[in-house]
């Protein structure tokens, strides 16, 4: 699906606004996660692994990085994979 097709102009985007304004602050960001993913899925199914893949590792690395056994090492190991994996995702693009 393209920004400028009918069908996301006259059913995507006016139900996800609809959706979007009814529903509570605190569900928003979950939304829009679940959203984007609908959004990017209809026009390219076949990278919804490597979407994913990119979502958690972007979450999780740099909280695991700053965790209690935060050391130098420690912090190399878990903020590298994010570090490449986000950049490399987008050169693929």
């Amino acid at each position: 699906m393209e920004f400028s097709s009918l069908v996301f102009l006259f059913v995507f985007l006016p139900v996800f606004l609809l959706l979007f304004f009814f529903l509570k602050k605190g569900a928003h960001n979950s939304f829009l996660l679940i959203a984007s993913l609908v959004f990017y899925t209809w026009g390219e199914g076949e990278f919804l692994f490597l979407l994913l893949l990119s979502i958690v590792v972007g979450k999780l690395s740099p909280g695991a990085a700053g965790g209690q056994n935060r050391t130098k090492r420690n912090t190399k190991i878990y903020l590298h994979p994010g570090h490449y994996l986000q950049p490399g995702t987008a050169h693929l693009f």
